[in-house]
């Protein structure tokens, strides 16, 4: 029975094992991935959302991810929590296609960010791909709702669009009304978790108020992905204009999926769209290639990014084993001497910087808005109230390179107030340590 089961999902489980052993060699590439798991032990240690913590969209993958930690509060389980996540994201998407399933895979996983940098984009994406797969098998209005209400309560910015479009979809109002009722229980069951934790105006700061801030600091445009995604709308209309009496709940939820890149297009956010054009690509046309040249070709440009990484020689990288990472591929210098600064030395320390949240977990400190330091990401008005926040007579480590931190949304207004205002009284591996006290 158990080799029937191996030998009928082996596919699956493969994915599952490599998205794990390429996480874990990506740890310190990327900020969100961190942070993610950071905010998820946060919640794990009792810390409350909003509140002690600023995040800026809904809660459902942050709890998600903390489950798991409560049996064993470790990165490695965070990412196992994800290479779950990312398998049934194919799954769902495999049982949709029919031919050229590998080539999908290899487009889908070209971009990495998914695996190298884990975030509420993951689950939003196996939630709409769900959704598809349901609308296409005529799944019960109300489990659909369901779905809908989750996908809210992961990202309400891409819920708020995709909603209106599955309703427009259904059309009928007696479905629409079913659809509405799915939405509404888990909606209502985040309101009373508002209202219980004394969060609700903290939530609205920083998911609703703040969000005008963040959109003026944060609003990138790549002009040739801008191009890509206006052909592949315009192309979306054109196909429903011209198969009026087709069922095209593919077409309904790739328009829904430009949320993604509303308002940064960069190719994270721009490959979290163009996967469901691929998808629609993949489920309606049988493409006459040689799928064996592609697949090569692909495989063989994945290699080349991951050496691009430096993943291909870990000579330039640390391998350490710390408190809740078992295995932490660092590119700092002196890694353990900067924690041992952070946590013995400088007791009264903070550390603003885009792996600041790496080393309050590792020194089992709470995590708090300085380990958030992005613009936009505190609400109304909210580097103000970061300024506000700095304690007195405190120490504060800022990266040497902290202009140049590979994260478009760091807050380097914030760590250029801190430094014209403190004083240097060291260095320690890559960071310089300021020491803060206010004038009289």
């Amino acid at each position: 029975m158990l080799i029937k089961i191996l030998k009928n999902n082996y596919k699956y489980i493969l994915i599952f094992i490599f998205t794990i052993v390429l996480s874990l060699l990506w740890t310190n590439r990327f900020y969100d991935s961190i942070t993610q798991y950071g905010m998820a032990h946060a919640v794990r240690i009792g810390e409350v959302l909003y509140k002690d913590i600023n995040t800026v969209s809904t809660p459902l993958y942050i709890i998600i991810c903390a489950i798991p930690l409560l049996i064993y509060d470790n990165y490695l389980v965070y990412i196992i929590t994800n290479s779950i996540m990312f398998t049934l994201m194919y799954y769902f998407a495999d049982k949709m296609i029919k031919n050229n399933k590998l080539s999908f895979f290899l487009i889908t996983l070209l971009p990495l960010f998914d695996i190298a940098c884990p975030s509420y984009n993951l689950l939003s994406k196996l939630l709409i791909i769900i959704l598809i797969y349901m609308e296409k098998e005529k799944k019960n209005n109300i489990y659909i709702g369901l779905i809908l209400g989750l996908l809210l309560l992961t990202k309400h910015s891409i819920g708020l669009i995709v909603i209106p479009l599955s309703l427009l979809y259904k059309r009928n109002i007696k479905d629409c009304l079913y659809r509405i009722i799915g939405i509404l229980i888990p909606v209502i069951l985040f309101v009373i978790y508002l209202l219980i934790t004394n969060t609700t105006n903290h939530f609205i700061n920083l998911c609703f108020l703040g969000l005008k801030e963040f959109n003026n600091k944060n609003n990138y445009i790549d002009i040739v992905l801008l191009i890509m995604s206006i052909f592949i709308v315009i192309y979306y209309i054109a196909y429903l204009i011209r198969h009026k009496s087709e069922d095209n709940p593919e077409i309904y939820y790739g328009l829904a999926s430009i949320s993604f890149i509303i308002p940064i297009i960069d190719l994270n956010h721009f490959s979290s769209f163009f996967i469901f054009f691929l998808l629609f690509i993949y489920t309606k046309y049988t493409i006459k290639l040689n799928f064996n040249i592609i697949n090569i070709s692909l495989t063989v440009l994945f290699i080349f990014m991951i050496y691009k990484s430096n993943l291909a020689s870990l000579k330039y990288n640390s391998i350490g084993s710390y408190n809740h990472f078992k295995i932490y591929v660092s590119s700092e210098k002196n890694t353990s001497k900067i924690l041992d600064a952070y946590n013995n030395k400088y007791k009264k320390s903070r550390m603003i910087d885009t792996n600041g949240m790496f080393y309050d977990i590792v020194t089992d400190k709470k995590i708090n808005y300085y380990d958030v330091p992005l613009t936009g990401n505190y609400g109304k008005e909210g580097n103000k109230k970061l300024i506000n926040m700095l304690e007195n007579k405190n120490y504060y480590f800022i990266h040497e390179e902290y202009k140049d931190r590979g994260v478009s949304q760091f807050d380097i207004e914030f760590c250029e107030y801190v430094i014209n205002n403190s004083k240097l009284v060291d260095n320690i591996g890559d960071y310089n340590i300021y020491y803060y006290e206010e004038k009289a």
